[in-house]
């Protein structure tokens, strides 16, 4: 299973760096630079790349959630009939709907930093929930999926919407295919990597409580690295391209990865 993660995660990592340097695809020499499309260059700067790396790192701890809640349910609860397995899935989806039709108006009262850091620990809180659940009642998960509607719809819409922000003129469809397959590939692919191993039950692992309550602990220390990161780098450049993390904007696509 260890090497089909890792092959997996190779594969998409090929991917994101064939997107990276091969889109738009070349143009004939007397186009103009314009119609090339835009510099690779334009993707480097600090705003884009601490971007990404809050795809990276909430998506290798959202894949705990993501790729492993069914075997979590099957193999730490008691008795669980497959019904329930049906349920979660249709109160996850139940409460993104209403995130989804109406996060556009969240994105003029609210920055997008500040509620993609509300993510995290609300991630962190769901995870903790896990971890303490009664094991001999399998159905009091269905009181920790709604908080999908939060860790994943308003997290997936406000980095749709981001993307489209930092996006540089004419690279739109480029920065959301980075986007998806930054969170839904990669970050997702090497997630399922390190958590396929971490919870086994010792001595081979740590089992899934134990994981549970460390991904809780990573989020939460990731997103005080995260938001340090956008402090120290606003004191160095005060008013510039953070403001558009802050300003409403038209929404773009949000559909599911």
């Amino acid at each position: 299973i260890g090497c089909m993660f890792a092959t997996f995660s190779t594969l998409l990592a090929l991917m994101v760096l064939v997107i990276v340097t091969q889109f738009p695809s070349r143009r004939p020499k007397k186009v103009s630079n314009v119609a090339q499309g835009p510099d690779p260059k334009s993707f480097l700067n600090f705003e884009v790349l601490w971007f990404f790396a809050n795809l990276l790192v909430y998506g290798m701890c959202m894949s705990l959630v993501e790729n492993f809640l069914f075997l979590f349910l099957s193999r730490e609860f008691q008795g669980v009939p497959n019904f329930l397995l049906g349920w979660t899935v249709l109160v996850m989806n139940m409460f993104e709907l209403p995130v989804f039709l109406y996060i556009h108006k969240a994105f003029a009262c609210f920055g997008l930093i500040r509620m993609l850091s509300f993510c995290h620990y609300v991630f962190a809180l769901r995870c903790v929930l896990y971890s303490i659940l009664p094991r001999a009642q399998p159905i009091t998960v269905l009181l920790v999926e709604p908080l999908h509607g939060i860790t994943f719809a308003i997290m997936w819409s406000c980095s749709v919407e981001y993307g489209k922000r930092l996006a540089p003129e004419g690279a739109t469809a480029k920065m959301q295919t980075l986007v998806t397959g930054l969170y839904s590939q990669l970050a997702i692919g090497c997630g399922s990597l390190l958590w396929g191993n971490l919870t086994q039950e010792p001595p081979k692992g740590f089992g899934f409580s134990t994981c549970y309550v460390a991904a809780a602990v990573a989020a939460v220390a990731w997103s005080l690295v995260w938001n340090l990161g956008w402090l120290l780098w606003r004191q160095g450049k005060p008013g510039e391209s953070l403001l558009r993390s802050e300003t409403g904007g038209e929404t773009a696509g949000l559909s599911h990865p």
